[in-house]
């Protein structure tokens, strides 16, 4: 499997800090949303596929301003976040209750 070409790339005088990543994507759909700090946008976008056969990557990211519009290529510092999600769930097989243990993601735009 290899890798897909890439849009864009981190500009040499740019550097990551720690939580952060660079992604590469295609803007899908946006709305705006208000919080009680204020406007915040929530954008899909989606990553190149790793090959012809595999589905690309859907994200959302989270922006205080527009980022682009539908279509448009978009490359970008992000600040990778996150909590804990805990619920209970029941074992078909046995019936014991277990507690599980996952994480929702967000991804946050880092706007200059």
């Amino acid at each position: 499997m290899s890798l897909p070409e890439p849009i864009a790339q981190l500009p040499a005088s740019k550097k990551l800090q720690p939580g952060q990543a660079f992604i590469s994507c295609r803007l899908a759909s946006m709305r705006k949303i208000d919080t009680k700090s204020g406007p915040v946008f929530l954008t899909v976008a989606k990553m190149p596929a790793v090959d012809q056969f595999s589905h690309p990557q859907t994200i959302e990211l989270h922006s205080l301003n527009r980022i682009g519009k539908s279509n448009d290529d978009w490359s970008g510092v992000v600040m990778v976040g996150g909590t804990s999600n805990t619920y209970k769930s029941v074992d078909k097989d046995t019936g014991e209750s277990e507690t599980v243990y996952s994480a929702r993601n967000s991804l946050t735009v880092v706007e200059d």
